[in-house]
């Protein structure tokens, strides 16, 4: 069974993400970064949680060569301008204990009226698949919407103080009132994995072993043209031809697209074109969506 690294050294985020698998039925084996003996810690720097997700899954898939799914995500309250966001665990200005982050939250909202206080759970996923010196990723985002109390309601859960204090109208309760299996089910963390699922469906079908010495001289040279093509954006067939010199040679790309061994990570859904000439292994709906996945984060 493929295995993969669960990128996050947070016990609750572990055992929330072993339910999901489970609930989910994804046929992947998942190993923790403690069972690897995994000890190092990427620094968390960036301007966005896609930017530090994606930081993230580069550096545990290239410490343990196997796929990896991290994260990064936070608090955003509306009326402190999205604050704290990526600051969330240090928004005093250093990594802050739970209740020390619960106590500022309320410090920082006092006399803002409750209608006031709308709020969002948000998180980044980023799913790394490393092959030789290279790591290629694919995002997903989720979020919840509620609104911050003027008290903490709820059991603490460690590593998530905000929780005790989101309040979602629609169950009249706080996240963390919810219950475990609750907070799961409804969660922003299940709505990124869900559009993760179809990708994680398909890692036990590439051979993360092929040797990249086996392809063609000409092979080579298109996977590496597609190899360039940046996040979220496309190419088509025509361009990629135009690019080596090959002339009126749309099909021949295409042909040479579809005999892929390493999909996802040589990302040849990015090549399209007028009329789909069958350049994907995994078929049109499966590059329909990855292009629509990597257009959304």
């Amino acid at each position: 069974m493929r295995r993969l690294v669960l990128g996050t050294y947070n016990l609750g985020k572990i055992k929330e993400y072993k339910l999901l698998f489970k609930e989910l039925s994804l046929p992947l084996q998942i190993s923790t970064l403690k069972e690897l003996k995994i000890e190092k810690k990427p620094k968390e720097e960036g301007k966005s949680f896609r930017e530090i997700a994606i930081k993230k899954g580069k550096f545990f898939a290239h410490l343990t060569k196997l796929p990896t799914l991290s994260e990064d995500g936070g608090l955003e309250i509306e009326i402190l301008g999205g604050e704290p966001g990526i600051k969330s665990k240090r928004w005093p200005g250093y990594e802050a204990e739970d209740e020390e982050l619960i106590k500022f939250t309320l410090k920082k909202l006092e006399g803002i009226p409750f209608e006031k206080r709308n709020a969002k759970l948000k998180i980044v996923l980023c799913l790394a698949l490393p092959y030789r010196n290279k790591t290629s990723y694919f995002l997903a985002k989720g979020e919840i919407k509620g609104k911050i109390l003027n008290e903490p309601r709820g059991k603490l859960q460690k590593g998530y103080p905000f929780r005790v204090l989101f309040y979602l109208p629609k169950y009249k309760k706080t996240f963390a009132q919810l219950g475990f299996k609750k907070e799961v089910e409804i969660g922003h963390r299940k709505k990124a994995l869900l559009r993760l699922k179809p990708i994680l469906e398909l890692l036990p079908k590439i051979n993360f072993d092929f040797e990249f010495s086996k392809f063609t001289p000409l092979q080579r040279k298109v996977y590496q043209q597609v190899e360039k093509i940046p996040y979220g954006k496309t190419k088509t067939y025509k361009e990629i031809a135009e690019n080596l010199s090959l002339g009126n040679s749309q099909r021949l790309i295409a042909k040479i697209l579809s005999q892929n061994p390493l999909p996802l990570i040589i990302p040849c859904h990015r090549v399209v074109g007028k009329r789909d000439l069958g350049g994907y292994i995994f078929g049109r709906k499966m590059k329909e969506y990855l292009i629509k996945l990597e257009k959304e984060v």
